[in-house]
């Protein structure tokens, strides 16, 4: 095990080059943030990012057991997953689904103009559920998202924190690409605020106190994946 410590753009970037000193790459190495710090700018934007990353070797054996909140790819064999607070055996994408993400799973480009990073947004249920059954996952019930997200108002706390995440909608319909902001302590980023998200049962959850049900046609809206060890 090793403790890297390393800095970036955004946390997500700071992460990268933290598993890269260990020669690891976030889709195959098993880890946890510690920590992480970000800087912002008058309007709110990120500018540099700290991370304190501990790296460890996979747990093969992996049998549902594992509760450790926050440690990503616990087994080695899920990528950019965490477990579910509460729920053994049970994995969450750490990410939305993001445009990188669809596109290379559909055989396409990422449309110009657009960052790869950002979270795919747009779709309808059936899109969203279609697309998690086509990687051998699901969407994840409102029960799992509310695991994830917490007790607290917000995913990193009571109060609302500029350097811990955004709380509010993006301003100008500028969506910010996933990873610019620590993740919640369960280690999930864009979990919630200012991204809608679709659940298992056909609904939206996002916004505030917690999460919360949103309207039909609630924009952002975009989506991530559960899957049963």
């Amino acid at each position: 095990m090793s403790v890297i410590h390393a800095a970036g753009i955004h946390v997500r970037h700071a992460i990268t080059r933290a598993l890269a000193t260990n020669n690891r790459s976030p889709m195959e190495a098993t880890w946890r943030l510690l920590s992480a710090r970000v800087s912002v700018d008058a309007k709110g934007r990120v500018v540099s990012s700290e991370v304190t990353v501990r790296i460890e070797a996979p747990h093969p054996d992996l049998d549902g057991s594992l509760e450790e909140i926050g440690l990503v790819n616990p087994d080695g064999l899920h990528p950019l997953m965490a477990p579910v607070p509460g729920h053994p055996g049970r994995l969450l994408d750490v990410f939305p689904v993001t445009w990188d993400r669809w596109a290379r799973h559909r055989g396409e480009i990422v449309p110009p103009g657009l960052d790869p990073w950002l979270p795919r947004t747009g779709l309808s249920f059936e899109e969203a559920a279609g697309y998690a059954r086509a990687v051998g996952k699901r969407l994840p019930d409102a029960e799992d998202l509310r695991a994830a997200w917490g007790r607290a108002r917000y995913p990193w706390g009571d109060r609302p924190d500029p350097l811990a995440g955004r709380a509010s909608a993006p301003r100008f319909g500028e969506i910010p690409e996933v990873g610019m902001f620590p993740p919640t302590p369960a280690g999930f980023f864009e979990l919630g605020c200012w991204l809608h998200q679709w659940t298992g049962e056909g609904g939206l959850l996002g916004g505030l106190p917690g999460l919360v049900s949103a309207p039909d046609g609630a924009e952002p809206c975009g989506f991530r994946c559960v899957q049963e060890v």
